[in-house]
């Protein structure tokens, strides 16, 4: 049993939403490894009671071996909606989920007066493209020229080639790149190239808008 000294350092650790990713449940053969979960108390005896991605409810005690994650806020952008601040894990399955599959590292973004800029690094579906994903965004030169349209959802972090993990956007950084990515955008096939129009999604974009 735990003495009170143990159990303090666990409510301590372990906050009400703590994210923490299950290594093994022994005799629980629905709880695999991986498994993430969401801290929603600790109780009295020192038991870590989660609220589980797979609907359960089970406590970790002593004998689960488990890991705390460590959360990152990024910013997602999903086709044909505005973008949105989520937290999310810094480990591969994390990652994935928000993507929808493989991941693929983009970093498109270039500023001569904030060589920041160079970091900011977009995470999207390594196979959007072939497998004709839904049209997300489009990056584009200064003068507003296509240079790539990015397909499926994907999230914007913080990335230097230097650190095998990703970390949020510094907070300026944030606003700004939300502020860039604020409209989902409409893409028209002309024969004289794609040209994007942004629109808010409670007002899609009109015919006439989309004809010109």
């Amino acid at each position: 049993m735990m003495t009170r000294i143990e159990i303090d350092r666990i409510k301590e650790e372990y906050p009400p939403g703590s994210h923490v990713k299950l290594i093994e449940m022994k005799g629980e053969p629905h709880m695999p490894y991986g498994l993430n979960g969401t801290v929603m108390a600790i109780d009295d005896i020192g038991q870590i009671h989660v609220n589980w991605e797979n609907g359960s409810t089970l406590a970790l005690t002593e004998e689960d071996r488990f890991e705390k994650m460590r959360m990152v806020r990024v910013i997602v952008c999903r086709p044909g909606e505005k973008p949105t601040k989520e937290e999310i894990g810094d480990d591969l399955a994390s990652m994935q989920a928000v993507v929808g599959g493989m991941i693929e590292e983009y970093q498109p973004f270039y500023d001569e007066s904030d060589p920041r800029i160079e970091n900011v690094t977009i995470y999207c579906h390594e196979e959007g493209k072939l497998r004709n994903l839904e049209r997300n965004r489009a990056i584009a030169d200064p003068d507003g020229r296509i240079l790539d349209i990015i397909r499926g959802p994907f999230f914007i972090c913080y990335a230097t080639i230097e650190s095998e993990t990703f970390h949020s956007l510094p907070e300026d950084l944030e606003e700004k790149f939300m502020k860039r990515f604020e409209w989902p955008e409409h893409f028209v096939d002309t024969p004289g190239g794609t040209f994007s129009i942004p629109y808010d999604p409670q007002k899609p974009p009109r015919q006439d808008d989309l004809s010109r």
